[in-house]
């Protein structure tokens, strides 16, 4: 599924640590909704039910885990 950055959610890490300013507009691809566990293991606490997913950015070459909150779906094969 292909995504675009709606906000920008400032400063975050990389799935190796590195500092990363992600900005307005970037596209990536969804590499995995992650799990419960998976979300506090990224470090957010999120007070609702809110989806987290891992997005492979074209402009950076680590994943990065982002709240659904701060992104539009360009495009979802499974609509079909």
């Amino acid at each position: 599924m292909r995504i675009k950055v709606v906000r920008t959610p400032g400063e975050l890490r990389d799935s190796i640590g590195h500092k990363v300013i992600v900005r307005k507009d970037w596209e990536g691809t969804v590499e995995s909704e992650l799990s419960r566990d998976e979300i506090a293991a990224a470090g957010f606490h999120p007070k609702q039910q809110e989806t987290f997913y891992s997005i492979m950015f074209d402009c950076w070459e680590q994943s990065i885990v982002l709240p659904a909150t701060l992104v539009v779906i360009l495009d979802d094969p499974d609509d079909g």
